[in-house]
């Protein structure tokens, strides 16, 4: 790494640089060779005055992976290194790049969650600045910035103070809403800044949002309820539990059953017979601490899998909810070759309506539960055999796990085989 610091910016130290991938800081000398190129980047013309688009742009492209060897400093000295001498050069390519915000978008919110994850004062100003001013409103690193914030930084209640009047714009008041929640819930006593009259406006616009995109926003409104003064909560916990989305219903439920309400353990207790919503209601029931409300049949082990696997689509990475259908296709106790041992498991068909349907992803398949739960998108049809679909998540898991019996190509014959059917 020392070598970068001889490095002249441009393509070729963008190039250097990416070819670190995710090489972590171990020693002094490789956070000095940071802060050495990261002075070198000072001799790029700046913004505007640079010939060339090319050249203009390499310079915060190699900024963003200087900065994300921030992230992954595993030596104190290295450290204390890249916070006394690196953080003051981070401060000043921010500053020398934000007049061209929109074209170095990705660079200076990227400098943002990292001067939250070195706490600083300065750093702290320039996020609250940002975010007063309503930079890159809609992008959704925010969250990962305020996230950041939590119960042992320094800095949160400030952060969350500050921003109270007036609240930000767009996706950063969301962004400042998970944030007050998550601290409320750890036990930090704080005046919660969407308890005002504007802050509860927009809750109601949020819980009362008729688009599915951003019902997120619903449930993040949802999960303030019991942050708010008891006189203003009441309307708006109604139409949480009235609304379109079973996960807004349920954390409604969860924020009703926080402030004593006994409906909202009833409904809990109902959603744990649900597949696609008793993994969250059984997890709330027992964060409550009243996980003895959970029925006996919530645990039933068909119901557990088709939970798994509702779980599991609900994934942000998936399709993020629960599907509307999921029945069991199959279910049988089988030697599994990946773990060698004898276990159950179970194939479940799941649907979902056509608005989920993304660059041609079906919205209709088979997932597997009961070893590594997963669903081939695309392989595992719903016309094949349950042998069929069983020996290609065979074939999968053992290649996921770097398996010398992990055929070369992934196919029923192969899979079969090694499972013996």
């Amino acid at each position: 790494m020392r070598a970068l610091g001889e490095t002249t910016p441009g393509p070729v130290l963008a190039e250097a640089l990416l070819d670190l991938g995710t090489y972590p800081v171990r020693t002094q000398d490789e956070a000095e060779a940071i802060c050495l190129v990261l002075e070198a980047l000072d001799q790029v013309p700046p913004c505007g005055v640079s010939p060339t688009p090319e050249a203009a742009d390499c310079p915060a492209t190699a900024l963003y992976m200087l900065a994300s060897l921030f992230q992954r400093v595993e030596d104190t000295s290295a450290h204390e290194i890249l916070t006394e001498r690196g953080l003051p050069l981070l401060r000043e390519a921010y500053e020398r790049r934000l007049g061209a915000s929109t074209r170095h978008r990705e660079d200076l919110i990227f400098l943002l969650k990292v001067f939250a994850m070195y706490p600083n004062r300065l750093g702290l100003e320039m996020i609250l600045e940002a975010a007063v001013r309503g930079l890159w409103a809609e992008d959704t690193l925010w969250q990962t910035v305020f996230s950041l914030f939590d119960h042992e930084h320094p800095h949160s209640l400030e952060l969350v103070e500050r921003l109270a009047k007036p609240l930000p714009h767009g996706f950063i008041a969301i962004a400042l809403l998970d944030c007050a929640n998550g601290l409320a819930l750890r036990g930090v006593r704080l005046a919660h800044p969407f308890d005002s009259v504007g802050g509860r406006s927009l809750l109601e616009e949020y819980l009362t949002g008729s688009d599915s995109r951003w019902y997120s926003y619903a449930h993040s409104a949802a999960a303030a309820l019991p942050f708010l003064v008891p006189e203003a909560r009441s309307r708006l916990t109604a139409l949480a539990l009235d609304h379109s989305c079973s996960r807004v219903q349920l954390e409604a439920a969860w924020a009703s059953t926080r402030l004593g309400s006994k409906s909202g353990v009833k409904m809990l207790k109902r959603a744990c017979l649900d597949p696609r919503q008793a993994g969250v209601a059984r997890a709330y029931l027992e964060e409550l601490g009243k996980g003895e409300e959970i029925p006996a049949e919530a645990f039933e082990p068909d119901l557990l899998a088709q939970a798994e696997m509702c779980s599991w689509l609900s994934h942000p990475h998936e399709f993020g909810d629960s599907p509307e259908e999921i029945e069991i296709v199959d279910t049988r106790r089988m030697t599994w070759a990946p773990t060698g041992d004898e276990r159950q498991v179970w194939l479940l068909r799941f649907k979902f309506s056509e608005e989920y349907a993304e660059d041609g992803r079906p919205t209709e398949g088979l997932g597997m539960v009961g070893s590594i739960t997963y669903a081939l998108h695309g392989e595992a049809a719903l016309d094949r055999r349950p042998e069929d679909v069983y020996a290609l998540h065979c074939c999968w898991e053992l290649q996921i796990n770097k398996d010398p019996r992990a055929p070369a190509e992934r196919s029923v014959e192969a899979g079969l085989e090694i499972l013996g059917l």
